[in-house]
């Protein structure tokens, strides 16, 4: 499971992934990542959604939800 789960986190675009770690992985606020990742919090808000659904896609294909 562990595997597939990397494999599909490696198909999200790179802009999509970085967000998506810093809010999941250390639980950053938006605004934190917008410093980060220099974009404006809009742009960190879509890209999270956007990163979530290529994640529920690439999960979706490995069969791995429904």
């Amino acid at each position: 499971v562990e595997a597939n789960l990397k494999k599909a986190l490696k198909e999200i675009p790179e802009p999509y992934r970085e967000v998506m770690l810093l809010r999941v992985t250390q639980g950053l606020p938006y605004d934190e990542i917008a410093g980060i990742t220099e974009a404006p919090l809009g742009t960190v808000k879509s890209r999270l959604h956007a990163g979530f659904e290529f994640l529920r896609k690439a999960l979706k294909r490995r069969k791995m939800i429904e």
